[in-house]
């Protein structure tokens, strides 16, 4: 029987089963539990292990040939004994044997074993990678895959005698660079063969023994020494079978969003002039808030300048902020509160509300004066202005219009007449907070009528203030009457004539006008004539009612008399309107005589 070299096998997943003088190994490359065959099984043991560093990285093997490999399993990872099991080695009695016999270089029945890329590539394909995983609130981050590299050699003697011990070993190394734990080693013996000893024990004796490793750390090892007896002679079938676990960890975060709203703004602002708020969002969370906007509400009395009501920023990373400039204006004065809202996805929300007071002059103008007066009569105005806001008024000025049926007549101090516009102007400037600007002008009525008297006063940002009194201007009219004897003194017998003159000395039509003369004793109405017809009854002549007479105008009528008794005679005259209710009289004395 030719003698063999003992070989040392490097398998992925799978350990070959040799006969005597053989040297087996299995590697593996994985991330999860799994099982290692190199002929043999494990059990739990709480039994010490020799480990033994390994000094520096295995050589690696020489190159090969991998024409006619058989494919190993890569689910299972298990690879029973048998006829099946292309790695199986049944020694030739023709072999010669191997010189210098190397535990890594061995080619068996002129079948090639896979070289180390070959391995490699398989345990590539076994990787794990945990950034795969699904994470909450965004995509899961890799922090290393974690792979490993073990090995399991199965070391025999060159040959055994039947019926004599013969030192067995299986060793395994952990090449890789993460610890296996949880390893159970089960070892098949061959038919025919005893275990008679094993270092350290195995906590299950008979033809399958086991043992339990606790933990291989990186580039360790840890032996199992087995002393065994064949009991025949023939080809000898065995394997070890190893189940493992390598701990896989995968380190990812938890985060939160957070939002934090910061609403400033000046906490004043002159009405007029736009409201500037600067809104920031912050997050200060470990998380990105998506989907951020910030809505604007305005309290009724501030006037939005931008049409958009709701402002969108997108992302805001953690420890970032983000800031916009939102613009309202303030009609009035006052305190005006806004709310500002910022929302995210997620239901992240945060709220602020900025309250800020318009400031600004406010101007009271009030004009004063007649309510009444007839043509012709003067009129003195009173016009004040008050600033009764919350800052001064700048350049302050005031106009007065004059109705065309108004004669300017003079103004207070710094007051000028505009006669191309009919105004009075004053220029007042800056006019304090409560401080009042107070003046006074005088006109003429000069038409009847009702006219208001305009006043504006204006100043900086557009502050405007007016202000109107009506005035109600009525004429009058003024009868003046008069009567006049042609002849004074007359003789008994003769005749004499009265004129008549009515005057409307007003400044209003005098209406409804009626005129009566009475003579008296010793004279005789002879005729009258005038504008109007008369009537005479007696000594009483009524002259027909004049229906109006205007103002400076006059109305003359004639009465002719005869004298018939010496003495003082007086003729007396009336005149009564739609007004003068109370007759205008005049009498007017004639010296009658006798020869």
């Amino acid at each position: 029987m030719r003698k063999m070299r003992s070989p040392r096998v490097i398998v992925p997943i799978a350990i070959i089963c040799l006969a005597a003088g053989t040297l087996i190994s299995a590697q593996l490359f994985s991330s999860g539990g799994n099982e290692l065959l190199a002929s043999g099984e494990a059990a739990e043991s709480d039994v010490p292990f020799n480990r033994l560093p390994i000094a520096g990285e295995i050589s690696p093997l020489p190159e090969v040939a991998l024409d006619d490999v058989a494919e190993l399993p890569t689910k299972d990872q298990t690879l029973a004994a048998g006829p099946e099991n292309p790695f199986e080695l049944t020694p030739e009695a023709d072999a010669a044997p191997i010189a210098n016999p190397s535990p890594i270089s061995r080619v068996t029945d002129g079948a090639p074993l896979r070289t180390a890329a070959a391995i490699k590539a398989l345990a590539e394909e076994a990787r794990i990678d945990t950034a795969r995983r699904p994470q909450p609130l965004g995509r899961a981050h890799s922090f290393g895959t974690k792979s490993m590299n073990l090995t399991l050699d199965w070391v025999t003697p060159e040959s055994i005698l039947v019926g004599q011990e013969g030192d067995f070993e299986l060793v395994l190394r952990n090449r890789g660079r993460v610890a296996v734990d949880q390893i159970t080693v089960r070892q098949v013996l061959p038919a025919g063969f005893r275990l008679v000893k094993a270092t350290p024990a195995a906590l299950e004796a008979g033809d399958q023994p086991y043992w339990k490793i606790d933990k291989i750390e990186p580039q360790e090892e840890a032996r199992i020494s087995m002393r065994l007896i064949p009991d025949k002679v023939g080809n000898a079938n065995s394997y070890a079978r190893v189940n493992f676990s390598l701990p896989v960890s995968s380190r990812f975060r938890v985060v939160e969003p957070k939002l934090e709203l910061i609403a400033e703004a000046s906490d004043t602002v002159l009405i007029e002039n736009q409201i500037v708020y600067t809104l920031t969002v912050q997050n200060p969370g470990s998380g990105k808030a998506t989907n951020v906007s910030i809505e604007a509400k305005f309290e009724k009395g501030l006037e939005r300048v931008e049409k958009a009501s709701i402002y969108r920023l997108g992302v805001i990373n953690p420890g970032e902020s983000r800031s916009i400039q939102v613009h309202a204006k303030a009609a009035d004065l006052g305190k005006y509160a806004s709310e500002f809202i910022a929302t995210a996805d997620h239901g992240l929300r945060d709220e602020a509300t900025k309250q800020v007071t318009a400031l600004g002059a406010r101007l009271d103008l009030v004009v004063s004066g007649p309510k009444f007066r007839y043509v012709t009569r003067p009129a003195d105005y009173t016009v004040r202005i008050k600033n009764t806001g919350t800052a001064a008024a700048q350049n302050v000025g005031l106009r007065c219009a004059i109705p065309k049926a108004f004669a300017y007549l003079e103004a207070g101090h710094g007051g000028r007449f505009d006669s191309t516009n009919k105004t009075v102007n004053w220029f007042v400037g800056t006019l304090e907070v409560g401080k009042e600007f107070v003046e006074t002008f005088k006109l003429r009525a000069q038409e009847p009528g009702e006219y208001p008297i305009f006043a504006q006063a204006v100043a900086e940002r557009g502050l405007k203030a007016r202000a109107q009194q009506s005035t109600k201007v009525d004429g009058i009219a003024a009868i003046l009457l008069e009567v006049v004897d042609v002849a004074d003194p007359v003789e008994v017998g003769a005749e004499t004539v009265y004129e008549i003159l009515v005057t409307n000395q007003g400044t209003d039509f005098a209406r409804s006008v009626n005129i009566k003369a009475t003579v008296p004793e010793g004279m005789k109405i002879i005729s009258a004539d005038g504008p109007t017809g008369n009537k005479i009854d007696g000594r009483t002549i009524h002259f027909g009612e004049l229906s109006k007479l205007a103002p400076r105008a006059d109305a003359i009528y004639r009465l002719k008399v005869r004298a018939s008794k010496a003495g003082d005679a007086r003729v007396e005259v009336q005149v009564t309107t739609d007004r003068l209710k109370t007759p205008v009289t005049e009498l007017e004395s004639t010296q009658v005589y006798s020869d």
